[in-house]
Parts: C-alpha cells; structure tokens; sequence
C-alpha cells in the first residue's frame, strides 16, 4: 500500500466518524419529531406515544455504556455493518407493524444499536489521529451530530405532510447510510484490543468537583432535552399552529445549535471553558424564560434560535471542563459523563411528556429554566472555589 492509498484510506476513515455521527443526529432527534404521527398510526393518545418513544433513548443509554467493552472484542467495521442490518429490519418491521408493544421493543433495539453506534466516532478519531490534530476534528465531529439534528426535522415535517407513516421519516437517514457502506470499502479501522496501556500510567483520583460536574451535565440535558421534546405538540395541539410551523420550532432551535458549535470551536480558545459556559447558559436561560411570554410565531422562532445558541457549547465544554479538573483524568471519567448526559435525555423526555399532558407546557419551561439555573450555579461555584472561573485551564 502506498503513501497516496494510506492518506486517501486516513480520510476516508474520518469521514466515517462524521457520517456517523451525522447518522446519530438524525435518529436522535426523530422522535421528537413524530410524536402526533405514532399517534395516528398506532391509535392511541399522545401522551403515550410520548412515552413509548422514549424507550429510543433508554436502549442508548443502555449500551452506550456497554461498548467500551464490547468494541474490545468486535471489531469497528462488523458493528457498523450489524448496525446497519438492525436499522433495516426497524425500517421494515415499522413499517409493516401497529401494535404498540411491538413498536416499543423495535425503538428500544433501535437505541441499542445507536447506543454503541454514538462511541464509534469518538474511537475512530481518538485512535487514529494526534493529539494535535484532535481537538479540531472533535468540534467537527459535534458539528456533523447537530447538523443531523437540523436536517431530519426538517425533511420529516415535510414528509409527515403528505403520508402519515412515521416510519417514512427514517428514510432519510438510510441515504446517510448508504454514503457510509461505501466509505467503508478499503478502510482500516483501529483494532482498539490491540492498543496497549503503559502500566506505568497512574490515573488520578476523582475529587468532589468532578462528580458535580457529572450533575450539572445531567440537569443541562434534562432541561433543554425536556422542553424541545414537548414544543412540536406545544404549538400544534395548544397554540394551533400546523404542522409543519410546528416542527420547524426544533429545526430551528438545531440550526442555531449548529452554528453555536462552530463558533464556541473557536471562542472556547480565547475564553476561559467555565466562564464560557456560565454565560453561554445565561443566554439560554433568558430566552428559554422568553418563551413563556412569547405570542407571535416570529418570536418563538427567535426564542428558540437564542436558546440553541446559547445551548451550544455547554454539553461539549462541560466535558473538557470536567476532566481537566484533575491532573491524570481516568477513562471512566469520560463514560461517567456520558452516561448522566443520556440519563438526562431521558428524565427529561420522560418527565416533560408526563408534565405536559398532566398539568402544562408552562410547568416544563419552568423546570426548564429550574434545572439550567442549577446547573450554572454549579459551575460558577466550580469556578470561584477553584479560582479558575477567569483562568484558562
């Protein structure tokens, strides 16, 4: 194989990691999105559709903790491709099934298989590139995740317009899939069993501020997670917006999410990471609180967008932050924070479905703005009593 075969391969490899995550972004979001259409389909309430579409989430959660040690011993490839083979019997069996029970078993194997699909991209980039390398492609990485999220919303309203099949939405993603098999051809994935560990390597010990790290994660998902997940039915169901206007509230809220990604790439550089993430969750807090004055479309639309911004570069940041706030962080750190992040998702679809259809939309975005004002707080606390809150780390 020669230099030109090697560096094509290399690329090839990194657009994999970006195709995935594009993938991830897409299914993540769905849900979200089709609430009223799994109704329909299924001829049942709203509240439990809700509720049955969060068992997505759950089987991600499960097994994205599990593949740290499943990678071990499969390789990268054969999870794709066996990935790849769950998605179109979920496809197929959707499509064909209406019981609600089963339904719920097929989105909860479909979490199962996007669980391990969501570490794939963070193995393949930190196996394969340099430490001086990393950082830029990891911004790109979330970037390739929020643009799923922009793109499946947007595709799946105008498809919900003109068939009520709520598997249909998922289609889009198979086109993503398709551009993944073919970068697949002539790539060499790391053999993650084969990376050995210096021995001499001592990991430090997790003080108090890292596990309140892991908190503040957990309410951050669970407030921005809880409200975007109910808004669609929100501005359909209570506001009498149609559909489509009503769908587009969280494609534009991830437009803007995608943006800030961006730019948070680059001010993260230039600013300290918890003085970041403390404004940048002010600016989500003042315009999630807009939302309970909001009227116009117009001005949901621009609540929305200011919240996604400001949304942004909490999630990534908060991650760098935590482990950096030891000097030798352990793997399990990491994994730590993955885990609170999509257990947060999930309170936070699963409560605000329960408190929206139980008492208001009002109650969400009140525990909304509850749970971020919480979270700031702990990483201005972090940073005062560190000394670190004005300091680059």
């Amino acid at each position: 194989m020669n230099l030109v075969t090697i560096k094509s391969s290399h690329k090839r490899l990194i657009w994999c990691a970006y195709l995935i995550s594009l993938i991830y972004g897409m299914a993540y979001i769905l849900p979200f999105v089709i609430i009223p259409t799994v109704s329909i389909n299924l001829h049942i309430s709203l509240e439990l559709s809700g509720y049955i579409l969060t068992s997505f989430i759950l089987g991600v959660i499960i097994t994205q903790f599990l593949n740290g040690y499943l990678v071990k011993f499969i390789s990268i490839k054969s999870e794709i491709l066996v990935i790849f083979l769950f998605f179109i019997i979920f496809l197929i069996s959707g499509y064909f099934c209406h019981n609600y029970i089963f339904v719920t078993l097929i989105l909860f194997l479909f979490g199962l298989s996007c669980g391990i699909l969501i570490t794939l991209p963070t193995y393949i980039l930190v196996n394969s590139l340099k430490n001086t390398d990393l950082t830029r492609e990891m911004n790109i990485n979330d970037f390739c995740f929020s643009l799923g999220t922009f793109i499946s919303p947007y595709v799946a309203s105008k498809m919900m317009n003109f068939n009520n099949n709520y598997i249909l939405c998922y289609l889009v993603i198979l086109i993503a899939w398709i551009f993944l098999i073919i970068l697949l051809r002539g790539v060499s994935f790391p053999i993650l069993k084969e990376i050995k560990i210096e021995k001499q390597t001592k990991y430090s010990r997790w003080n108090l501020s890292v596990v309140f790290v892991g908190v503040a994660i957990f309410l951050y998902l669970i407030s921005y997670s809880g409200l975007t997940y109910v808004i669609p039915q929100f501005l359909q169901n209570q506001r009498g917006f149609n559909m489509i206007d009503s769908v587009n509230s969280i494609t534009i809220f991830w437009l803007f999410y995608c943006i800030g990604c961006l730019i948070s790439s680059i001010l993260s550089k230039k600013i300290p990471i918890n003085f970041y993430i403390v404004i940048s969750a002010i600016i989500a807090i003042i315009f999630f609180s807009g939302l309970l004055y909001s009227k116009p479309l117009s001005t949901i639309y621009i609540d929305l967008a200011m919240a996604g911004f400001g949304c942004s570069c909490i999630y990534s940041s908060s991650m760098s932050f935590g482990s950096k706030l030891v000097k030798t962080p352990s793997p399990r750190i990491m994994s730590f924070f993955l885990f609170l992040s999509g257990l947060g998702g999930f309170v936070g679809e699963m409560y605000s479905n329960y408190m929206f259809y139980r008492y208001s939309f009002r109650t969400v975005e009140i525990l909304t703005i509850i749970s971020l004002v919480l979270s700031m707080v702990i990483f201005l606390a972090i940073g005062i009593k560190r000394k670190i809150l004005f300091k680059k780390q």
